[in-house]
């Protein structure tokens, strides 16, 4: 897989991403573009998009298993983005989740705790 495919799915990930807490919130919300990578390498740091993809691309020939992608909800206006790589040995892109869909990513939605969800929804963060 070229790194150009890799982003696209990346890109694919975060629209899900995005969808997915829309409708948690019931309004639109920014879409991820500074991002928390949960890698060694880069811990610490906020990374943009093309940062994150050069963070996360193992080659054209393996990849992480699977790798999370989330919106981290304690802003959801901030457009801050969570990505954690499985801790598996890296496998042959064939071998990765939903290898014919947007594999490695798994689009699981915002993140946080229960009060971070509540304030999302009543502190003024609905457009209302």
């Amino acid at each position: 897989m070229t790194r150009d495919e890799f982003a696209a799915r990346f890109q694919t990930a975060l629209e899900r991403v995005s969808e997915q807490v829309s409708e948690q919130l019931n309004r639109p919300i920014v879409r991820p573009s500074q991002f928390d990578v949960l890698l060694l390498e880069v811990k610490g740091q906020r990374l943009d998009f093309e940062r994150a993809v050069d963070a996360l691309y193992r080659g054209a020939d393996e990849s992480y298993v699977f790798i999370d992608v989330a919106l981290r909800i304690d802003d959801p206006d901030a457009g801050l983005g969570w990505v954690r790589p499985s801790g598996h040995h890296p496998r042959a892109y064939a071998d990765v989740w939903d290898a014919e869909g947007i594999g490695p990513f798994k689009a699981i939605g915002g993140i946080g705790t229960n009060a971070e969800w509540e304030a999302a929804k009543t502190q003024g963060k609905l457009g209302t």
